[in-house]
């Protein structure tokens, strides 16, 4: 027998309860997700469907989730309800967004690793890379004004208005992906000029940031493929 998806299936888009989150165990998680779906008016992982489902219903559950301990325990739990059940599929996927900020948090790291390499210690003082974006782009919302006028000295009108017209993201360690949007402003203005702007807009010497990035663009250009993350860095011209 053949199905037609537009009259023998119903598709029903709808937001489950919120709950709060008291137990950060497996069995609070199943516990947890069983509400959620009965407030949907779904059938709990492992129970028994009512009557008005009919008989032998097939069910699947895709579920998404991180990969947390509790997670991981929750859905090996669910697979042993549902080990001898023949007409339910459970199927568990990882949280895009999850691994997303995982891959930025490494990269994050690396780039520390990297920083704390190269960078002499008697130059200045040690710093972080999320850290020191944040910083930078905090200050320069606050002073968005000097900024600007120190470009349009440095750089020209036109430069200016093109690139700091625009006011640059926060960077939120709450807020997944805020580091690369910081990112991609910084480089799309180019670091050189960025350079040449940001520390003349607060009298700082350009001389040490000058001599950084030179020897910055040798070493990183040798870098392996596994580092290349560190040539968008700091871009190049």
């Amino acid at each position: 027998m053949s199905l037609n998806p537009e009259s023998d299936w119903a598709r029903k888009k709808a937001f489950a309860d919120l709950q709060v989150v008291s137990d950060e165990t497996a069995v609070g998680t199943f516990y947890l997700l069983q509400r959620q779906l009965e407030s949907l008016g779904c059938v709990g992982v492992g129970r028994e469907p009512p009557e008005r489902f009919g008989t032998s219903p097939i069910r699947i559950y895709a579920y998404t989730s991180d990969g947390g301990s509790d997670q991981s325990k929750f859905k090996k739990l669910c697979g042993c309800l549902l080990e001898d059940d023949d007409s339910t599929l459970f199927m568990a996927f990882s949280c895009y967004m999850h691994c997303c900020q995982l891959i930025m948090k490494t990269g994050s790291n690396l780039t520390d690793s990297w920083f704390k390499r190269h960078v002499d210690p008697d130059v200045g003082k040690p710093f972080k890379y999320f850290a020191t974006i944040a910083k930078l782009s905090y200050t320069w919302r606050d002073c968005s004004k000097p900024i600007y006028k120190t470009w349009v000295r440095k750089l020209g009108d036109v430069s200016a208005i093109t690139h700091c017209k625009k006011i640059i993201p926060k960077c939120v360690a709450g807020r997944w992906g805020s580091i690369a949007d910081v990112e991609q402003f910084l480089l799309q203005r180019k670091v050189t000029n960025i350079i040449r702007v940001i520390p003349a807009a607060f009298g700082f010497n350009l001389a040490g940031a000058a001599a950084f990035l030179s020897t910055a663009d040798d070493e990183i250009s040798s870098t392996s493929a596994s580092d290349g993350c560190f040539t968008n860095l700091l871009g190049s011209d």
